[in-house]
């Protein structure tokens, strides 16, 4: 849910954030990233009997600059790109709007006939009009007082360095980290980060319990392993033993877990976006990064467990441990 919300928010505003450009530089100093790019805005394009918000952009920094989740469907915004940098005076990449190809654009009286593109996501794109998006010569040409704009990625204090380096007279529009925080699902997201801490509590729960099972065992454990020794089991031999059978009990219950997970999520995924009127869909993918680090955690857990098992059974008198037979 955390990412379904961060992404509209970011799909939303364009970029992690958005600034309004006094004048249009002829170019980026050369202290800008490639993550900066000079967007033309115009809202007042029309297509047809639509009005359309129309976005100028350079096709080589914007698919660096703008927001795209991997996940979002369509073509990738590279792609995009590349075919309006193929015809930067004929070609347009539309969304949220369906029309027949060559249908004109209109611009204060001014029209042009574009091969558009459609796509069903586009970063800036909000709701209520659609979003057309052309090469900034084209938009340059038809409207030459365009608004402009400074799209940044990266986080607030990589940004403010950068502004103060590039040193261009900017004033905000719109803050990714911002948009997000007024609005009214954080509450939701917080809810889920308490979940997730109940989560870790419980795992901390359950290695103590471990402990506990294996403190528990530890007199019969004892006895077997003095035995054992008689018979010509070595201590790497018996701590294997040990680890299988802490690493059966914890596998098996990570595996549980992780199925009981995806029994749940799956018929369940759609529900997971609370503002349906906002694009994208709630976006899911498979917890890989996390199924790794509980496998990882229970394997270290499983290790720990069983050498100090072993470490208590072989500290034990073999006399003392023979002649109890309590």
């Amino acid at each position: 849910m955390q990412r379904t919300l961060v992404a509209e928010t970011r799909l939303t505003v364009g970029s992690d954030a958005v600034y309004a450009l006094e004048d249009i530089p002829a170019a980026l100093p050369s202290g800008a990233r490639a993550d900066v790019t000079v967007v033309r805005r115009w809202d007042a394009g029309r297509i047809g009997d639509t009005t359309v918000r129309v976005l100028g952009v350079d096709p080589r920094t914007f698919p660096h600059a703008a927001f795209r989740d991997p996940a979002l469907p369509g073509p990738a915004l590279p792609e995009l790109m590349r075919r309006l940098a193929g015809s930067p005076r004929s070609a347009g990449v539309l969304a949220g709007l369906t029309v027949p190809d060559g249908t004109p654009l209109e611009i204060r009286g001014t029209t042009r006939a574009l091969e558009l593109t459609g796509a069903e996501h586009l970063p800036g794109k909000s709701s209520g009009y659609p979003l057309l998006v052309v090469h900034a010569d084209l938009l340059d040409e038809l409207v030459p007082p365009a608004r402009a704009e400074l799209w940044v990625r990266g986080d607030p204090d990589d940004r403010a360095a950068l502004l103060g380096a590039l040193d261009l007279p900017v004033s905000p529009v719109a803050v990714a980290e911002d948009v997000q925080a007024r609005g009214v699902y954080g509450a939701i997201t917080h809810t889920f980060a308490f979940l997730a801490a109940v989560s870790v509590s419980c795992g901390v729960v359950a290695v103590l319990a471990l402990v506990l099972y294996l403190d528990a065992r530890s007199r019969a454990r004892r006895g077997a392993y003095v035995l054992l020794r008689r018979l010509g089991v070595g201590p790497v031999r018996h701590w294997w033993a040990t680890l299988v059978e802490v690493g059966a009990l914890l596998g098996a219950a990570l595996l549980f877990g992780l199925l009981l997970a995806g029994a749940v999520v799956a018929p369940t995924a759609a529900g997971y976006d609370v503002n349906p009127g906002t694009a994208p869909d709630a976006l899911l993918d498979p917890p890989w990064g996390l199924a790794a680090g509980l496998t990882a955690a229970v394997t270290v857990v499983a290790v720990l467990a069983s050498l100090l098992a072993q470490r208590t059974v072989s500290r034990a008198d073999p006399e003392e441990v023979l002649r109890d037979t309590r």
